[in-house]
């Protein structure tokens, strides 16, 4: 035990000082931060915050429409009696004409606030021209209202659509699971196998066996890289909670209806679960793969199986979070290497029965501890084989 917790600490710490652990890690961070004062840094560059002087050359009733319709676009813009932005309005024939003289450039927000104004303004002079009340005005102006309702009869739920039916909080909770997972699946499975096949190929291997036992030496390397992982997550978690109380991201959450609903928690509980599960997963099946590869040129072409199920699994599951009771998504949730990316987005679904998800991580539970019994098992008989080809080492091992 005493050589297990030696060799894990050892593997953790020359992990952990690694500059490349170091350099992602704050590259992580400044994202993270980046991200939550994204608000702050668009007004650092943001020009359009600057005032721009207008005068309006019209009949003072229709400088008081533009006016009004301006302010109520863009407070940018300044109605001034004099100024080098002067917009002359010629209201005499339909529709109406106007000219903007200016000697700057004005923003996109400017020159769109200036053109609705002028037709607010038109539509009042056309409505007036052709004897329109302002309530049939209004209902010209109004929107279809669509509701859609199940055909099915037990289905008593009308829905106006998805984002109604669906917390938004929920749907972006998911998408992050999934792509966090992703690259961390993506990052640290090459560094599994790379420490295993990189000792095999440099026969270092040979002298460590003499010490301790390989089924410990394998365990002892996957824990390390776990658990160098799950150090990056909570530094990174950790400054994004630090970022979001010192943000004013909360209140821009606010405005696009980012709030929490009764399965916002139970939905980032299980999520974290299965992330952890389909971190163990994956990265015990890198150290699988790992053990065939004898040279480092192959270490790529060894890892391509686990690229392309992780590849799949994250799409299946992305593209499938607007369809969360999609058939293709029930299939794969129960394939193990598929489960951590689709079985949370089948929690969107209120139809989900808990007892679903319990299936699902009782198959990833069962997957993890029958592929470290063959990862341990495999690299034993495998450890000391240099074959140059994978298929050798496969067959080899099946003679032995």
């Amino acid at each position: 035990m005493n050589k297990f917790l030696v060799t894990l600490l050892s593997t953790y710490k020359q992990k952990v000082k690694s500059k490349s652990f170091i350099i992602t890690t704050l590259l992580l961070i400044a994202f993270v931060f980046a991200g939550m004062n994204f608000d702050k840094i668009l007004n650092l560059f943001d020009s359009e915050d600057e005032k721009t002087a207008l005068t309006i050359e019209a009949t003072e009733e229709d400088r008081e429409v533009v006016t009004d319709v301006i302010k109520s676009f863009d407070d940018t813009i300044i109605i001034e009696s004099e100024s080098n932005n002067v917009l002359t309005i010629n209201s005499e024939d339909l529709p109406i004409k106007a000219t903007l003289t200016t000697d700057e450039e004005l923003s996109n927000d400017n020159r769109q606030a200036i053109e609705v104004a002028l037709d607010e303004l038109n539509k009042l002079y056309v409505s007036n021209a052709i004897d329109i009340s302002k309530e049939d005005l209004a209902l010209l102006d109004s929107s279809a209202d669509l509701t859609v309702k199940s055909s099915d009869p037990d289905d008593e739920t009308d829905e106006a659509g998805f984002f109604e039916s669906e917390n938004l909080l929920n749907i972006v909770v998911i998408y992050a699971v999934i792509m966090l997972m992703f690259f961390i699946i993506i990052g640290y499975a090459s560094q599994i196998a790379t420490e295993i096949a990189h000792e095999k190929s440099s026969r270092v291997i040979e002298m460590i066996v003499s010490s301790i036992s390989p089924t410990r030496h394998v365990l002892a390397k996957v824990s390390a890289i776990i658990l160098v992982s799950f150090t990056q997550i909570l530094i990174v978690i950790g400054s994004g909670l630090i970022a979001f109380k010192m943000s004013s991201l909360e209140a821009t959450l606010s405005d696009f209806e980012l709030v929490s609903n009764e399965q916002t928690v139970p939905i980032i509980v299980y999520s974290v679960v299965f992330l952890i599960l389909g971190l163990l997963l994956y990265l015990i099946f890198a150290a699988l793969l790992g053990s065939f590869i004898s040279r480092m040129e192959d270490l790529q072409q060894g890892l391509m199986p686990l690229t392309f199920i992780s590849i799949g699994g994250f799409y299946i599951g992305l593209f499938n979070i607007m369809n969360s009771d999609g058939t293709l998504l029930k299939i794969s949730s129960y394939f193990p290497f598929f489960t951590p990316f689709t079985m949370p987005v089948r929690l969107l679904n209120l139809d989900t029965s808990m007892s679903v998800i319990y299936i699902g991580i009782v198959i990833l539970a069962i997957s993890v501890v029958l592929l470290l019994f063959l990862t341990t098992t495999v690299y034993k008989r495998n450890v000391l084989m240099n074959d140059s080809n994978m298929l050798k080492s496969i067959k080899k091992m099946k003679n032995m």
